[in-house]
């Protein structure tokens, strides 16, 4: 039949991720048919597009003709935790739950909005429920201990973010409430070894500041904005004390862009203050080994600026 053959068109739009005709597609069906599969498919082709309330509007669509469907509940909680919609996930998993009450991944749903609308003892029973059913995965214990925690309840919440903590031990907002349930629950070493371990997660590595800091003064220097450029050679300098190149970056800086020779004598001569001293015995071995480095060009450049400033006096 024509229906049956619209109905596969539909489903190789869909597949080739064409979502605009698909949705064009669905609703001139809709025009003479109710199918809650093809309001559920708008709903899918709308939350590829980003375009969630219009996916919302078609999941509820959806809901309306088949109230018990599963798979349309899990992608309207899953958009709902998305746009922090809290009332709206519990409202929507409660109604599942009163069909099917066994369903983890729709409790699961449920007991996790509950935690973020600071309905702890309501998340407690949903998220214990499966717990004990067997469910112990990272969300469930995450959410379970955090709900215990906002419960004051400590040592349910130790226990509990340390199993979540066993599946992921770089979340930070998980770090924070398993070091304070320790410490509050009597564990002190566990808990500021735990914290310890948070801050120094949240502390990037020198290597890694050094190169931000090395790549956004390159970027303020080439878009004329020295000062800022220069803040940020000043701020690789006090990771790296030692970098030639970066000593010789702010050097030029102020002698070539901001024309400041008093600053730029003060780094080209630390620039050469890294480099071993020249005496009269190894003149000829000194000049061989300092070719190809920039220290014989600010030599140089360190005489040409005290002439200028010498004739500027005159």
């Amino acid at each position: 039949s024509s229906d049956l053959f619209k109905l596969n068109y539909i489903s190789i739009l869909y597949k080739l991720k064409e979502w605009k005709q698909t949705i064009g597609e669905i609703k001139n069906i809709l025009k003479t048919d109710t199918l809650p599969a093809l309001y559920s498919l708008a709903g899918d082709c709308f939350w590829q597009m980003d375009n969630n309330d219009s996916a919302l509007h078609y999941y509820h669509k959806s809901l309306q003709q088949n109230p018990n469907d599963y798979s349309t509940t899990f992608k309207l909680a899953r958009i709902y935790l998305q746009m922090q919609k809290y009332p709206e996930l519990i409202s929507c998993t409660n109604n599942y739950i009163l069909f099917d009450s066994c369903n983890k991944t729709i409790n699961q749903y449920n007991g996790i909005a509950y935690c973020y609308n600071q309905e702890f003892e309501k998340a407690v029973y949903r998220l214990n429920k499966i717990y004990l059913e067997g469910d112990k995965t990272l969300n469930t214990n995450y959410f379970l201990g955090a709900s215990y925690f906002g419960l004051q309840d400590y040592y349910p919440a130790y226990e509990h973010l340390t199993e979540a903590y066993e599946k992921d031990s770089s979340n930070l907002n998980l770090i924070y409430y398993l070091g304070r349930s320790a410490i509050l629950s009597g564990k002190f070493e566990k808990g500021t070894t735990v914290l310890q371990r948070g801050l120094e997660l949240m502390t990037p590595k020198d290597s890694v500041l050094y190169n931000y800091h090395s790549n956004l003064a390159t970027g303020y220097s080439r878009w004329n904005k020295h000062q800022e450029a220069i803040k940020n050679y000043e701020m690789c300098l006090k990771l790296k004390p030692d970098s030639k190149l970066t000593v010789y970056s702010i050097a030029s800086i102020y002698d070539h862009n901001l024309k400041n020779s008093k600053q730029a004598l003060k780094y080209y001569n630390l620039f050469l203050s890294f480099f071993p001293k020249e005496t009269e015995n190894n003149k000829e071995e000194f000049q061989k080994e300092m070719s190809g480095t920039y220290y014989s060009a600010v030599k140089n450049r360190i005489e040409e600026i005290k002439n200028e400033e010498f004739f500027k006096k005159k």
